[in-house]
């Protein structure tokens, strides 16, 4: 009887740690460390395409489809922009709105740069860096209108190439406010270097 009543008692602490440990990894685990340590969808930025194309110029419309179906592929497999990224698009928007113009400049340069000027005017918290899908669907619209300002003033070109550069403007905004909104959700100013690269865009 003993032994039975051993047994039961084992059999019954083991259960208790499978479920223990079952429980840990569905509250730690799954919901908050995905694979690819992105933070958990309602912390990515979205739009409404709708709302995208108020913000930009009826004679654009033609690219938007396009551009914003290239964000959303590009961002699906490469959704993170580090350091070096975001210096580029940052000195992009020093040559395309402070130094030499964008004469000259290639089309992923001309969307990166209008991309840098849309994303400072997102805050660096949660709330006000997305404001909703609105406000998301906003910046990605001024980006894209941007960037084909800039593509005409750097002299114009194919549809091909403005169409290139308003896709650039649509994927680089989105990483950008994707950014902003991960180094909010991971503690902002405790984030170490995530937080020193959102600081470049300021």
């Amino acid at each position: 009887m003993d032994t039975f009543i051993s047994l039961a008692k084992q059999g019954y602490e083991s259960y208790s740690e499978s479920q223990n440990q079952s429980h840990v990894h569905k509250t730690g685990g799954q919901e908050f460390n995905s694979p690819d340590n992105r933070p958990p969808q309602s912390h990515r930025p979205s739009y409404n395409q709708d709302e995208v194309s108020q913000h930009v110029d009826s004679s654009n419309h033609q690219f938007l489809n396009q551009a914003l179906s290239h964000a959303h592929k590009t961002v699906q497999h490469q959704s993170d922009i580090d350091e070096d990224g975001v210096q580029n698009l940052k000195d992009a928007h020093e040559q395309a709105f402070s130094s030499g113009g964008p004469q000259g400049m290639a089309p992923d340069a001309l969307g990166g740069a209008a991309a840098f000027k849309v994303s400072r005017l997102a805050g660096g918290g949660g709330g006000s860096s997305g404001g909703g899908n609105g406000m998301q669907s906003k910046l990605i619209g001024m980006a894209m209108q941007h960037a084909s300002s800039l593509f005409d003033q750097s002299g114009g070109g194919s549809q091909e190439a403005k169409q290139s550069t308003m896709n650039s403007a649509a994927t680089y905004v989105t990483q950008l406010l994707m950014k902003k909104e991960m180094s909010s959700f991971i503690g902002g100013g405790n984030s170490g270097g995530l937080s020193g690269i959102m600081g470049m865009v300021h």
